[in-house]
C-alpha cells in the first residue's frame, strides 16, 4: 500500500543527506515532501496542516534531525498510539461492522472472529446483510472454513428478532463476542428505522467499526464524510486491502479528518491476515526502517517449531534451493504476501513484481521441475532447453520461467540482507 510513498520519501531523504547545506536541505525537503504527500492522495488540507507543523519545528528549534522530525509528525498524523477493541469479561460483547459495499466487511468479519478466537475468546458470527443474500452465504462458508459458529435464521424474520435470538443463543452456548456483518446502507437504517432501535440500545459505541477500502484512495475520504451524521457513533476504522497497489494517502488522511483511530488493518486472502494498527510501526515501514515487532509476531503465528529451525538454518547459511523457495513462497502467502514481508524488514532497494497470480505460476513451474533441478537452481538459470521443457510442462511461458529465476535471485539477496541482522535470525 505504501510502496509509492516509501520509495518517494526515501529517495528524498537520501538526496537531502547528500547535501551539506542545512538551510537549503530544510527548504528543499519542505517543498518536496508537500508534493509527495499530494501525489500520494493525502487530503490537501491535511497536507497543508502537516507542512505547517514540521516547518514550525524546523525553524523554532536548532539541529533537528529531518528524518526524526518527519517520523514524529507522521506518527501523530496516523493516530499516535494503537487503539484496541473493548472486550469485557463476563458479558456478551457486540461488534458491529459497517461500511460501503465492496469494502471487505464480510471477509473482515470472518478474519476478526478468527483473530479473537486465537485470543481465547468465543465468538459467534451473525450476518444482517439481508439485502445481499450472497453476502450471508459468503459469511456462512467462511465460518465453516475457520470453524467459527454462525447464527442462521429464516429470511422472513425481522432484523430485531434475529438480533435478539442471536443474543439468546450466545447466552445459552456461552459465546462472549457477537460479530455482526451488515449491508451497505445499514448504518443509515440503524438510526432511522423503528425496528432497529432495540439493536442500537444494546450496541456500545466503543465496538462499532467502519471498514474502508484502501484501493479507492481519496474517494474513501469523501465517502466517509457523507456519513457525517453517524460519525460520533462509531469507535474506529478498519483499513482493508492494504496489500493493494495504492498510494497510501487514505491512511495518512483519515485519522486527522475524522478524529477516529484506525483499529485494524486487513491484507491478503488468508483469513489470518489481520493486524492491530500500530501507527509507529506503519511509519517505520514507510521510512524504510522496517517493522521487526510485526515480523516477530507473524513468524510466531505462522511457523511451527520445525519450520522455525529449518528457516533459521537457511538464513544463516544463505543457501537454499527451488524446493526451499517453494516452501517460503507458501509461508509468505500465509503472512499476507511478499510486499507485506519486505516492508517489515529494515532493508531497502529490493523491489519485487510477485503478485498473487504470479505466486501461483511459481508453484506450477517448480512442480514441473525434476528433483535435480529443484535442488540445483543454476542448472535452470543458465539452460534455455530446460526452461523450454519446464514452461511447456507447467503451461507457462519461457518469460514466466525467467521471472521465477529473477525472483529467486532477489529472494536470495533478501536472505543475505536478513543475515546481517542477527536479531532477526534469532526470531526463528
Amino acid at each position: 500500500m505504501f510502496s509509492f510513498l516509501k520509495k518517494k520519501i526515501n529517495n528524498l531523504l537520501n538526496n537531502i543527506n547528500n547535501n551539506k547545506n542545512k538551510e537549503k536541505n530544510i527548504n528543499s525537503f519542505i517543498k518536496e515532501i508537500k508534493n509527495i504527500l499530494i501525489e500520494s492522495d493525502v487530503d490537501y488540507d491535511v497536507t497543508n496542516s502537516f507542512i505547517k507543523k514540521i516547518k514550525k519545528k524546523f525553524f523554532d528549534k536548532n539541529n533537528l534531525s529531518i528524518k526524526k522530525t518527519l517520523k514524529e509528525e507522521l506518527i501523530k498524523l496516523m493516530g499516535s498510539t494503537k487503539s484496541k477493541l473493548h472486550i469485557k469479561k463476563n458479558s456478551i460483547n457486540i461488534i458491529l461492522i459497517l461500511g460501503m459495499q465492496g469494502s471487505g466487511k464480510t471477509t473482515f468479519s470472518a478474519k476478526l472472529s478468527l483473530y479473537l478466537k486465537n485470543k481465547k475468546k468465543n465468538p459467534l458470527l451473525l450476518s444482517l446483510d439481508i439485502k445481499r443474500p450472497a453476502g450471508l452465504e459468503q459469511l456462512k462458508i467462511l465460518s465453516k472454513k475457520i470453524n467459527i459458529p454462525f447464527f442462521d435464521f429464516k429470511k422472513e424474520e425481522k432484523i430485531n428478532c434475529v438480533f435478539n435470538n442471536a443474543i439468546k443463543e450466545a447466552i445459552e452456548k456461552k459465546y462472549n463476542v457477537i460479530i455482526i456483518d451488515t449491508y451497505n446502507n445499514f448504518c443509515n437504517d440503524l438510526f432511522v428505522k423503528e425496528e432497529f432501535k432495540p439493536i442500537l440500545k444494546k450496541i456500545k459505541n466503543e465496538n462499532i467499526l467502519f471498514t474502508i477500502d484502501s484501493m479507492i484512495g481519496q474517494d474513501s475520504i469523501n465517502i466517509i464524510k457523507s456519513f457525517n451524521d453517524i460519525l460520533p457513533f462509531f469507535s474506529g476504522l478498519v483499513l482493508t486491502k492494504i496489500d493493494s497497489d495504492t498510494r497510501g494517502g487514505v491512511a495518512l488522511s483519515i485519522c486527522s479528518i475524522l478524529k477516529k483511530p484506525i483499529k485494524f488493518i486487513s491484507f491478503g486472502e488468508d483469513l489470518n491476515s489481520i493486524d492491530i494498527f500500530y501507527p509507529e510501526r506503519m511509519v517505520n515501514r514507510i521510512l524504510g526502517m522496517g517493522d521487526v515487532d510485526s515480523l516477530y509476531e507473524n513468524i510466531q503465528k505462522n511457523f511451527n517449531k520445525k519450520e522455525k529451525e529449518y528457516t533459521k538454518k537457511k538464513i544463516l547459511n544463505n543457501n537454499f534451493t527451488f524446493q526451499d523457495f517453494l516452501f517460503f513462497i507458501q509461508k509468505i502467502k500465509e503472512m499476507g504476501g511478499l510486499n507485506i514481508l519486505l516492508n517489515m524488514l529494515p532493508i531497502q532497494g529490493i523491489d519485487t513484481d510477485m503478485t498473487e497470480k504470479q505466486l501461483k505460476k511459481i508453484e506450477s513451474i517448480i512442480f514441473s521441475m525434476t528433483p535435480y533441478e529443484r535442488k540445483y537452481p543454476k542448472s535452470i538459470i543458465y539452460e534455455i532447453n530446460r526452461k523450454i521443457r519446464i514452461s511447456k510442462g507447467s503451461g507457462t511461458s519461457i518469460k514466466d520461467v525467467d521471472l521465477l529465476c529473477n525472483n529467486y535471485l532477489k529472494f536470495k539477496k533478501i536472505f543475505k540482507n536478513i543475515n546481517m541482522f542477527k536479531n532477526i535470525s534469532n526470531f526463528f
